[in-house]
């Protein structure tokens, strides 16, 4: 099927999406004509992933298997904030809710941008409803660790 391995890739970068998010991409990527078209195609390959146990379905998102997102307005505005990266930056390399061991936090995503040999590594963190002082805890640990 045309785009699975791109499709695969892409969600191992979201960990949870919809259809319209990996529709978005594709088109963005030139793939399609139109939105719409990314969408339906992104929407056939979905399914054929999740038909075949690579992906997990609930309600109107996609998952990868072991993952426990109900995709919530968190895990939504994660998804936005990654897709619109991706669309600026198709081969920035993105690492979801991984331990960072020295400081014990796991950042919601680690975005690795590469330009003429050099890097550059972005903490991403959604902020939606956290309280001030888990604000803080968080930015004082980053700093910490930078």
């Amino acid at each position: 099927m045309k785009y699975l391995d791109l499709v695969m890739e892409l969600m191992r970068c979201l960990v949870v999406a919809t259809c319209a998010d990996l529709g978005e991409l594709l088109y963005h990527r030139g793939l399609y004509g139109n939105l719409v078209s990314g969408i339906n195609n992104a929407q056939k390959i979905l399914r054929y992933l999740t038909d075949s146990g690579q992906l997990e379905k609930g309600g109107k998102f996609y998952r990868l298997p072991g993952s426990q997102s109900q995709y919530g307005e968190h895990a939504r505005s994660l998804t936005r904030a990654l897709v619109t990266l991706l669309r600026q930056v198709p081969a920035a390399q993105i690492v979801r809710e991984k331990l960072i061991k020295p400081i014990m936090v796991i950042p919601d995503a680690l975005v690795l941008l590469r330009h003429d040999g050099q890097g550059r590594c972005i903490i991403l963190e959604v902020m939606r409803s956290e309280k001030p002082a888990y604000l803080t805890a968080k930015v004082d640990a980053w700093q910490s660790w930078s």
